[in-house]
Parts: C-alpha cells; structure tokens; sequence
C-alpha cells in the first residue's frame, strides 16, 4: 500500500514542502508565504538518493586492516568499506580512549565545520563539540573561513563583535527605505548570495526591496567586478577586484581637500581622525591618496570617483559591504576602511 505525505521542513535557503512516499522523497514544492522561493531545494530528491550518497559508515580499508596498511600516505588513494552502525561505533570510542589515553584531550580537535546543517540540535559542530566535553574536552577553533577576516578586524575599531554586529545591529530594509538615499554596495548585494542564511529565510524578499529602491529613484552604486551583484542597481562600477580600499581611500582624499567632511561629527563621535587624514593625505609615507592615484589602482576613471564622492557628500549614503571583499590577502583593510 503507498502512503504518501506532506511535510513542511526548512533549510538554509528557506521553507518548502517535502512530499514522500513510502518514506522516500519523490517531490518537492516551495513554501506557500515565500514570495521568491529558493530553487536549490528541488535538486533534493536526487541528491538524496543518489548513487554516489554515503549510505552507512565507511572506513578506508587499509585503517581497518590495520598494521603497514594504515600509513598515511595511502589517505585519498585507498579504498573505503562499509560497515555497521555498530562497529563504526566501538571504533571511536576505542580510538578515541586509546589517543586520549596516550596523548590527551588536547591532542583532539574538534572539527566538523557543520554549516550544511540547519537548526541548533542538528548542527553537526555543536553535536560534536558537546559530546566530546563530555569525553574530556578538546581543541576548539576561533572563527571561521567565511567571515574569519572581518571577525578578527571588527572588533578593534567598533568595539563589538562582528556576528554579533551583522545580527543585531544591522539596518533593517524597512530603514533603509525609510532614510536612505544612496546606497553604495561594495561587492554588491547579490540576490544569490541572499537565498541563504544561517537559520534560514522564510520570506526571500532582497529583490523586491531592491527593485523597490529603484522605483523610488534611489541611487544604487554596484560596486564589483561583476554587474549581476546587483541587477537593480542604477550605475554599475566594474572595479578590480582587491582594490576597494584604494578607493574608498580616494573618496577620503577628495572629501578632505573639498571641505566635505562633516567636522563636527568626526570630532564629537570619532577617534583618530587625525592620524588617518594624515596617511590619506601623505603626510605620513609622502604619498597623497588622491583620485588619480585611487583611479589608477581600482580601474575606475577619477571623474566617476569624484562624482560618486560628491553624492554620497550631500544625499544620506548607505555603505555596505559584501563578505566576499575580506577572504583574501589583506581582507581586513576594506572592512576596516568601509567602517572609517
């Protein structure tokens, strides 16, 4: 007899339906209230219960045999053996007895990045990390590979952590549309990169609220080698990638010298104003930052600089700040010359 169900379940990249039969999965269908549902979600059948899917715990075969057939050096080219839930188990616990037995807790890190997994209980980081405390403890990481520049360079000048930062303090789009004039999106604001989130989003609303943007005739600056990072953005500057900071530094050069600078507000709610002005300047290393050195770095002509200065210097001008721009080599200088 076929039983076939319906179940609402939720990801990172939002809601769907989820419909089985015979407790397999045969279909998938998006969530009634997403107004832009994620299409990552009807891959889900096939990927469940495809060939190539881990099925049960698997151990390479020459770790099992053990003795000369356990060296290293046969790791990724040695074949794996499935076993039982079972042995898999007496297998850790041994192993880990044995290495804590002979090395100690901190000889154990505790990895399993565990992004793939929605919700806290099925976070498999945390399901690790709590069952190995309760092994004895373990050695842990700080950060992460996705925001580990940002998350190391935030704190120093705003005094907070940046998660903390990113979740709690953030402008809501209801302010934004509310209060903003320019938005200046170095990196963009991908409507891809918006389909996920840690959690998930039930309502998939970034480009509605772009496109709205728009229609408000508000000025949107795509700032990125790419033009799809935002493809409702009023002028779309192709920058080389990497050189952001030369030139927010440039706009910085060009505000100073043009008397542009709201004076009163560095004064009353900034430190370090001075000491900036001073490298930006060339005071300090004898190289002024201005347009036309910022222009030749970044890709971007000096008049189109200069302009985008300009009306970020007399329209209430959002900067945001994709994470892309900080996982490379110096990627915490653009995070932290966005912020200043």
């Amino acid at each position: 007899m076929t039983k076939r169900r319906t179940k609402v379940t939720t990801s990172h990249w939002g809601a769907f339906n989820v419909i089985t039969e015979n407790n397999r999965i045969i279909n998938v269908s998006s969530f009634s209230k997403d107004p832009n549902p994620s299409p990552i979600s009807s891959i889900l059948p096939q990927a469940i219960h495809h060939r190539t899917r881990i099925a049960k715990p698997s151990i390479r075969q020459g770790w099992l045999k053990g003795g000369e057939d356990r060296r290293r050096d046969l790791r990724g080219k040695d074949t794996f053996v499935e076993v039982t839930w079972n042995e898999a188990l007496d297998i850790v616990a041994s192993e880990l007895k044995r290495v804590c037995s002979e090395y100690g807790n901190n000889t154990i890190y505790g990895g399993s990045y565990g992004w793939g997994s929605a919700g806290r209980f099925h976070h498999a980081q945390s399901q690790l990390h709590r069952f190995l405390n309760c092994a004895g403890g373990y050695v842990s990481s700080v950060g992460s590979y996705s925001t580990g520049t940002a998350q190391a360079i935030i704190p120093h000048v705003l005094g907070m952590p940046f998660l903390d930062l990113t979740w709690s303090a953030q402008n809501s789009w209801q302010m934004i549309s509310k209060h903003t004039e320019t938005l200046v999106m170095f990196g963009g604001i991908a409507e891809k990169n918006s389909q996920v989130s840690m959690g998930g989003v039930t309502r998939h609303m970034t480009g509605d609220w772009l496109e709205g943007f728009r229609r408000q005739n508000k000025t949107l600056v795509n700032i990125s080698p790419q033009r799809s990072d935002c493809n409702h953005s009023s002028s779309w500057l192709p920058i080389i990638p990497g050189t952001d900071t030369a030139m927010m530094l440039g706009i910085a050069y060009y505000l100073e010298t043009n008397n542009l600078v709201n004076r009163s507000f560095v004064k009353r709610y900034t430190v370090g104003y001075e000491q900036f002005r001073d490298y930006f300047l060339g005071v300090t290393d004898n190289k002024p930052k201005t347009l036309a050195w910022a222009s030749d770095i970044c890709g971007i002509r000096a008049s189109v600089l200069s302009d985008l200065a300009k009306k970020m210097s007399t329209t209430r001008t959002l900067i945001t700040v994709a994470w892309s721009l900080q996982r490379c080599q110096y990627g915490e200088q653009p995070f932290w010359m966005a912020t200043t």
